[in-house]
Parts: structure tokens; sequence; C-alpha cells
């Protein structure tokens, strides 16, 4: 028994060491394209009491160029 658990475990590591080998590296990073947010505010956008949208919206968004998709604004 004592030599079939040391022939599993030096099977799983073999396995383990080959699974590592056999990684490839990351050619380049990919540059992010498009960034998704959920949006949950109480009141407006900005000023009035920040929810937890209007702190994002006032440091990346406000006076961001807007975009249209399907008819729907984005900014």
């Amino acid at each position: 028994m004592k030599h079939m658990n040391r022939l599993l475990m030096v099977a799983t590591l073999l396995l383990a060491a080959l699974v590592a080998l056999s990684a490839q590296p990351v050619a380049e990073k990919q540059e992010v394209k498009v960034l998704v947010l959920g949006m949950f505010e109480v009141g407006e956008n900005k000023g009035d009491f920040a929810g937890e949208f209007q702190h994002f919206y006032e440091a990346y968004f406000d006076g961001a160029a807007s975009y249209e998709l399907n008819s729907l604004p984005l900014t």
C-alpha cells in the first residue's frame, strides 16, 4: 500500500511539473479597449449627495466625449 501511495504521489508531481513546463508565456500585454462599470446612483450623476457611481463619474466621465450605441448614450 505504501508503494502504491508513493507511486501515485510521484506520478502526480511529475504531471504537475509537465503542466507547468508546457505553459506558454504571454507574448505582449493586450490593450484594454472597453471598461464596463455597473451604475447605481440614487440621485443625479453629479452635484447632489454622492452614491457609488458619482465618484467614478466625476473622476473619469465628466467632460468626456459622448458616444452612442443603438441610440443609447454611453456617457
